[in-house]
């Protein structure tokens, strides 16, 4: 699979936070599938850049996924952010 494809990808790209509660329904051709969201049998997903402060670039994704009904929301997207931030 090429670089920068899936939810990381997405993240990225676009430098903002992504969840999303049905990953079980992204199929192979979606905009969102992501082989580790199906190889963990990941139901809901939430994503936040890394971003260095120097130069306000994206470096990585901190990404957290749940197998069970967990539902993620902008809440989610804060207490990563909140974890990210004591690093």
């Amino acid at each position: 699979m090429r670089s920068g494809i899936g939810i990381a990808g997405l993240v990225v790209r676009t430098g903002k936070p992504f969840w999303n509660n049905a990953l079980q329904n992204a199929t192979y051709t979606d905009v969102l599938y992501t082989p580790i969201a199906q190889a963990e049998c990941l139901t809901s997903a939430a994503a936040i850049p890394i971003v260095t402060t120097e130069f306000r670039l994206v470096t990585g994704v901190l990404l957290a996924g749940y197998r069970s009904t967990q539902t993620v929301s902008d809440q989610t997207i804060s207490r990563l952010s909140h974890y990210l931030a004591t690093f």
